[in-house]
């Protein structure tokens, strides 16, 4: 089952460029996604009120540009299935016909209470149309690198967390793309996104954001007293402006 919604993207939206950042992107694509379960068993607010709560494991991005200050897009969410341990879902972003993010996304149910994974229930599935799958999608796989040359510290605020009381997951890409040089950011764009979640970052805690930018692909690593919390892979193109 597909839900989509128009949107015009806000200057609140937008870095200096002009461009949607991608924590906003993120976040426009989180509330596709709610709208379309809030009707069901699997809304945040059915999830929340049974202490359950879906948690991204993993997104691959493929971007063929980011939209703009102004630009009306059509958000776009379908389930694409589940197995015993994840369920599946993509987003696409549309402008004028064309495709212009695809994403496909990994997801866990947590118990808010316990903190641990707990099976994907079929009846929970069914109530949005997410089928069982015989195939598993396959995701890339991502490295932790043995060093990287950057490194900062954040403090995990209340301000950053979600329903699910850790931090939301679009607040990665922000410590992530902070690590890279203002004029850099000016003067690339994204191509694609690898990220992968591997464990929960609380309110208080102070995390290490890494980066180490190697030709076209920087390299990040979210670290919490040592063990890995995120990691990713960011493909970068000079924007066409800054080739003329």
């Amino acid at each position: 089952m597909e839900y989509q919604e128009k949107y015009q993207i806000q200057y609140a939206d937008c870095d200096e460029t002009g461009t949607i950042k991608l924590q906003n992107l993120v976040d426009a694509f989180m509330h596709v996604s709610n709208r379309q379960l809030e009707h069901t068993k699997a809304s945040s607010k059915a999830m929340n009120s049974a202490n359950l709560g879906w948690v991204v494991t993993q997104y691959q991005m493929d971007i063929q540009r980011l939209p703009q200050v102004g630009e009306v897009v059509t958000l776009v969410t379908k389930p694409t299935g589940y197995n015993r341990f994840f369920e599946y879902r993509d987003f696409y972003l549309r402008f004028n016909g064309q495709e212009l993010v695809k994403i496909q996304s990994q997801w866990v149910i947590l118990d808010l209470e316990k903190r641990k994974i707990v099976p994907p229930d079929s009846e929970l599935m069914a109530s949005f149309e997410s089928p069982l799958l015989a195939h598993n999608p396959r995701l890339p796989r991502i490295k932790v690198r043995d060093s990287y040359d950057k490194k900062r510290s954040y403090h995990v605020r209340y301000d950053d967390l979600d329903l699910n009381h850790h931090m939301t997951n679009s607040h990665y890409f922000s410590w992530m793309l902070d690590m890279l040089e203002r004029e850099y950011l000016n003067q690339h764009e994204l191509t694609k996104v690898d990220i992968k979640f591997s464990h929960e970052v609380l309110y208080g805690q102070d995390v290490r954001s890494e980066c180490e930018l190697d030709g076209d692909t920087s390299y990040h690593l979210i670290s919490q007293n040592g063990q890995s919390s995120a990691i990713a892979e960011f493909g970068w193109r000079k924007r066409q402006d800054e080739e003329q």
